[in-house]
C-alpha cells in the first residue's frame, strides 16, 4: 500500500518503567523514512537506516517504536537496543527484505548480538508485524530472520515470518558464561514450506553437536507458546537449554521433527501441542534429556523412519540417555513406526508412560528397545512404569520390549500395569519380550 505524509511513525516511551498506561507519545512524520523523496515507501532503501536511527536515539529509555501500516522494503540489518520494542500494526505492517540485502547472517537482531563479545541486552522486544524474507530468497543463503543473541527478559510476539532460509526465529547465547534468561516467543507464525533449517530454535554454545563435553546451558527459562510453524527441518528445537515451556503450538509438515530437544535439555514441559505430518519423529528427545514432561499433546501422521534402521518415525521418542521422563495423557495416531518409544544409545532411567491413547501406528503401540542402537554408548533402560494407557489397532504388538545386542543391555525394574489392549491385530501378543536373559525382563502386575 502507498502511504501519504500525514501517516505518522509513533515513538512511545514509558514515564515509569513497566507502566504502559503512562506512556507518552512523540509523533514523527513518516516522511522522515523517505528523506524527502516523493516515492512510495515500498521502494525506499532508507527505511532501515531511519528505523535504526530512532531505535538508537531513544535507547535505554524503555521505549516502543511503532511502525504504521505499510510495507517497508529494507536493505540493511535492523538492530534493537535494550529496553526497546519495535512494534507494528499487525498484518498491516510488513518489513520486507530487499533483494539487495547486504547482510549474510541475520536480519533483525539485538544491538549487542555480535558473536564472541560479552555485551548483553535486556528487554529487547519485537511485536505485531510481518517479516517477509522471500524477495531475497535467492541471495541471503545464511539469513536468520530474527536472531537474539545474549538477551534476557526479551519477547518476540505476534510476528509472522515468510521464507527465511536459515532459522526464522533464534534465541541463543554463544559465549561461555554469558547467560540468556527469561525470554519468550509467543503467538508467532512461521511458514518455511519447501525450506530447510528450523522454524524456531533456542540454543546455547556447546563444544560439539552432541554436547559430549557437557557445556553448561546458557539459555535458561524460555517459553514458546501458541505458535504455528509449517515446514523447515524442525518446527521447534531446544539445543542445550535449561528450564522452559513449549505449550499450545501447532507444528505441521516439518522435514524431520515437529519438536526436538537435543542435546542436554533439562526441566522442560511440552504440553498441549499439535504435531502433524512430521517427516520423521513427532516429538523427539535425545542426548541427555532430563526432567522433561510430555503431556496432553496430539501427535499424528509422522511420515517415515528417517534413520532407515527402524529407530525413528515415532510419535514420541526419547533415546541416547535420559533421566526422569514423563510421557502422560498424549494421543499418538497413525505414526510411521511406534506411537511411543524409549530406546538405547545411552542409559535411560526413571520414566513414566501413563494415560496415553495410542492408536493405529505402523509398528508397536509402545516400544522399549535397549542397546547401543547406532551410537555405541551403552543403553540400559530401567526404573520405569507403564500404566493406564489405551492401545488399539497398531500393526504389531501393543507393547514390545527388546534389545539390539542379545540382552547385553537390559530393561530393569520396570512395571507394566492397568493397560487396556483393544483390537489387537493379527493375533499378536499383547506384550512381547525378546531377551536371552529373562531375569532382566519386565515385571508385569
Amino acid at each position: 500500500m502507498y502511504m501519504n505524509f500525514k501517516t505518522l511513525l509513533l515513538i512511545t516511551f514509558s514515564l515509569s518503567f513497566g507502566n504502559i498506561s503512562a506512556q507518552k507519545i512523540i509523533e514523527i512524520p513518516v516522511k522522515s523514512l523517505l528523506q524527502g523523496q516523493n516515492v512510495p515507501i515500498e521502494v525506499s532503501l532508507s527505511n532501515a537506516k531511519v528505523i535504526n536511527e530512532y531505535l538508537q536515539r531513544f535507547k535505554g529509555k524503555n521505549i516502543k517504536i511503532q511502525l504504521p501500516a505499510g510495507t517497508y522494503s529494507v536493505g540493511t540489518q535492523i538492530q534493537i537496543p535494550s529496553n526497546t520494542t519495535l512494534s507494528g500494526k499487525g498484518n498491516e505492517t510488513v518489513i520486507s527484505i530487499h533483494m539487495n540485502f547486504s547482510g549474510t547472517q541475520s536480519y533483525i537482531v539485538n544491538s549487542n548480538y555480535n558473536l564472541g563479545t560479552y555485551d548483553i541486552n535486556k528487554g529487547v522486544c519485537i511485536e505485531n508485524l510481518i517479516v517477509d524474507c522471500r524477495p531475497n530468497i535467492n541471495n541471503a543463503r545464511d539469513l536468520m530472520c530474527i536472531f537474539f543473541n545474549k538477551v534476557s527478559d526479551s519477547k518476540i510476539s505476534n510476528i509472522t515470518i515468510y521464507g527465511a532460509l536459515n532459522e526464522a526465529i533464534r534465541i541463543h547465547s554463544n559465549v561461555p558464561g554469558v547467560k540468556a534468561i527469561n525470554n519468550s516467543i509467543i503467538n508467532c507464525t512461521v511458514d518455511k514450506r519447501g525450506l530447510n533449517a528450523q522454524c524456531i530454535m533456542v540454543s546455547s554454545f556447546t563444544g560439539d553437536g552432541k554436547n559430549e563435553s557437557k557445556s553448561p546451558a546458557l539459555v535458561i527459562g524460555v517459553n514458546v507458546i501458541n505458535c504455528k510453524v509449517t515446514g523447515g527441518d524442525h518446527g521447534i528445537m531446544f539445543f542445550n537449554v535449561k528450564s522452559g515451556i513449549i505449550e499450545g503450538n501447532t507444528c505441521t509438515a516439518q522435514n524431520e521433527c515437529g519438536i526436538i530437544l537435543s542435546p542436554s535439555v533439562s526441566d522442560v514441559l511440552i504440553k498441549g501441542n499439535k504435531v502433524d505430518s512430521s517427516g520423521s519423529t513427532g516429538i523427539h528427545l535425545a542426548y541427555g534429556a532430563e526432567n522433561v514432561t510430555i503431556e496432553a499433546n496430539k501427535v499424528t501422521n509422522s511420515v517415515r523412519d528417517m534413520s532407515g534402521v527402524g529407530i525413528e518415525g515415532q510419535g514420541i521418542k526419547a533415546y541416547a540417555g535420559f533421566n526422569n521422563i514423563k510421557i502422560i495423557n498424549n494421543i499418538c495416531i497413525n505414526n510411521a513406526t511406534d506411537g511411543i518409544a524409549l530406546e538405547g544409545g545411552g542409559n535411560g532411567t526413571g520414566f513414566l508412560i501413563s494415560g496415553n491413547s495410542v492408536f493405529g501406528n505402523k509398528r508397536n503401540g509402545i516400544r522399549l528397545w535397549a542397546g547401543e542402537i547406532t551410537i555405541q554408548k551403552g543403553g540400559d533402560i530401567s526404573e520405569g512404569t507403564i500404566q493406564g494407557n489405551i492401545i488399539e489397532e497398531n500393526n504389531d504388538e501393543p507393547i514390545f520390549i527388546g534389545s539390539d545386542n542379545n540382552g547385553l543391555n537390559k530393561l530393569k525394574k520396570t512395571i507394566i500395569t492397568k493397560t487396556f489392549f483393544l483390537k489387537v491385530k493379527n493375533g499378536k501378543d499383547m506384550i512381547k519380550q525378546e531377551f536371552s536373559d529373562k531375569s532382566n525382563s519386565i515385571l508385569t502386575q
